[in-house]
Order: structure tokens, then sequence, then C-alpha cells
């Protein structure tokens, strides 16, 4: 992320754009006389709004248009102009799913503690990226991503030799690997965030 640039500004008046648009070409000004210039093909623009229609914004870097994306990923974090993170909890869970098959197979000789290794090392950390700020309100979001760690739980359980590993109900089976649910987790990482802002930290 050393190489990424992005620019922010609050806009509540044709003035305040003509303002971004002047700090934009500062900017691209600054590149070109360090020698570090940026690749058009890979800039982008977006307008954050709730309102679903808004002007899109338009602005250029030496003269070429940056064209209006639909969606961007900064610092990993998948962003709308409305904040709906569905795109982003739809692209963490499919790598999680994948990278939980991966530790499912390497770990099939390791026994149950060496998977709660894996899991806890290479899937988790996929599922909580940044989770305080795109943390989803929408149950059927929150449900996709409890998905991955239930079937964790079953393959943890049932390598562990737990009689009733399948039947079992995933709060029970939470309470059984000793887990907390990642909805949980979402809402303690929240608050941390939360307290680490007010203290300035």
């Amino acid at each position: 992320y050393a190489n990424d640039t992005t620019i922010l500004a609050r806009l509540d008046s044709p003035s305040s754009c003509h303002l971004l648009q002047d700090d934009l070409t500062q900017v691209v000004d600054w590149s070109i006389a360090n020698h570090l210039r940026f690749r058009h093909a890979k800039s982008a623009a977006m307008r954050f709004s709730a309102q679903m229609r808004v002007q899109p914004p338009c602005y250029s870097m030496s003269g070429t248009r940056a064209p209006v994306a639909t969606h961007l990923q900064i610092l990993g974090v998948t962003l709308t102009p409305t904040l709906d993170f569905t795109i982003h909890v739809s692209s963490i869970v499919a790598k999680a799913r994948r990278t939980l098959g991966f530790v499912t197979r390497v770990s099939r000789f390791c026994g149950p503690e060496g998977f709660r290794v894996l899991y806890t090392a290479m899937v988790l950390p996929r599922l909580e990226y940044c989770a305080a700020i795109w943390s989803p309100h929408q149950a059927h979001l929150s449900q996709r991503l409890e998905g991955v760690q239930r079937r964790a739980t079953r393959t943890l359980l049932a390598r562990s030799c737990w009689p009733l590993a399948r039947s079992q109900s995933y709060e029970d089976r939470l309470r059984g690997v000793n887990w907390r649910s990642l909805d949980h987790r979402r809402v303690v990482a929240r608050v941390k965030f939360l307290c680490r802002l007010l203290d300035g930290s």
C-alpha cells in the first residue's frame, strides 16, 4: 500500500468541488516534479452519499478524466458509494472458505490442535481484518460470515472425537471449542476501536 494515494474531502457546495480539483492538480504537479507519476489507468473517483441518486464526480488528472468507480478497494476494504459492504463481505467469505478448505486438507494429520492453530492464524484474520469499519448490521451478511466458523467448529470437534460434533447446535459447539461467535468478536472490536478513538491512541 506504500504506493497508493487517496484524497478525501467533504463536498457541500460547488466551490468545494473546485477546491478538491485544485488539490488534486497540486498533487499531480508534485508527483511529476518528483518523478512519481500516477498511473491514470489505476486512478478512479467515487462520491460517498446516503442518497441513491447523486451527481457523479468529475475530476481530471493532467487533462485525463478520472473514471467513476462503482466500488474501490482501499487498504484491503472494498468501499461503495453508499458504504454498503455487501461486496466486501462476499469477497472475504469466499477467500475465507478457500483458506479453510486448504487448512482442513493440510492439517489432516496434525490433530485437532494443529487445525485450531491454522484456523486462528490463517482463516480468522481474513474474517476480521478491519471489522470495526465494515461490520454488517444485516442479519444475512452476519450469517454468511458465521457460516465459515460453523464449518470450522464441526471440523475441529470431529477431529477431537466429539460424539455429537454433527448434531450439536452452533452455540454448543462454540462452547465445546472455547470460541466466541464472530458477531461477538466484532462487537468487542468496535468497542475497542471506539475507545482508542476517544482516548486519542
